[in-house]
Formats: structure tokens, sequence, C-alpha cells
């Protein structure tokens, strides 16, 4: 007989609540200070952290991730400082995820500098847990 280790101490069969609370897993494992997804028009789907923050992230986010690692990110941060003094360039990650043909952005800022370790596991997720509830 095998004993599983469940990880997770929070589940939900609402779509929006199992993000939610994987969001908030996420951001406190990793020390974030936001995590936020969003959707391709730039509109927060779930979000740890201060809302308003999350809004900012993910109206940004489908731009970010277009520009990659050039100048127009740097650019692009510049112009979020209005909106989110703590951004900083080198803190801020942005991957992109296909849930069913739908483009969604995870978007996270980091507290430190530790590389993007958060935001692959929010990423790989978010993949689980919508492809769970699409079945």
């Amino acid at each position: 007989m095998s004993v599983i280790n469940e990880r997770r101490h929070r589940r939900s069969e609402n779509i929006g609540l199992a993000l939610q609370y994987m969001l908030d897993s996420v951001r406190h494992a990793y020390d974030l200070d936001q995590i936020a997804i969003a959707g391709n028009n730039g509109l927060l789907v779930a979000g740890a952290g201060s809302r308003r923050s999350n809004d900012v992230l993910a109206a940004y986010a489908p731009m970010l991730h277009a520009a990659g690692n050039s100048r127009s990110r740097a650019a692009i941060c510049e112009s979020m400082i209005s909106d989110l003094p703590s951004v900083n360039h080198a803190a801020l990650g942005v991957e992109h995820v296909n849930a069913d043909g739908d483009d969604l952005y995870v978007c996270s800022l980091e507290r430190k500098r530790g590389g993007n370790a958060g935001l692959h596991r929010a990423t790989a997720a978010i993949s689980r847990i919508l492809s769970a509830n699409a079945a």
C-alpha cells in the first residue's frame, strides 16, 4: 500500500476558486509580490496579491509577452511605473498558456530576484486545472 503525499490543502470543483487557491499557494511558496492570470484582452482572470496591482499586471501581460526580453519590454515597464511603482524589469515575469485554444498570460512580480520558478509552477498548474475541468 502506498501513501500519497497530498501537496494541495484546499481544493475546489469551481474553476475560478481552484485557480485562486493555486495562485495564493504559489505566491506564498515562492515569495511573490503579485501573480495574475490575464486573458488575451488584458483583463484579469484571477490573481493573488493586491487587486489593483493584479489589474495592472493583467493589462500589460499580453504586451510584455509579445515584447519578449527586448528594449520595448523595458519601455513597457517604464510606462507601468505610474500605476505600479514597485515594478522592476528584472523581477517581472510573464508566460503564455494555451487553454483549449484561448490565450492566457501568467504574470508575476517577485519581491526579490530569484528566477521564475513560481511562474513556471503556476503555469503548469493552470494547464492541469483547466484540462481537468475540460474533461
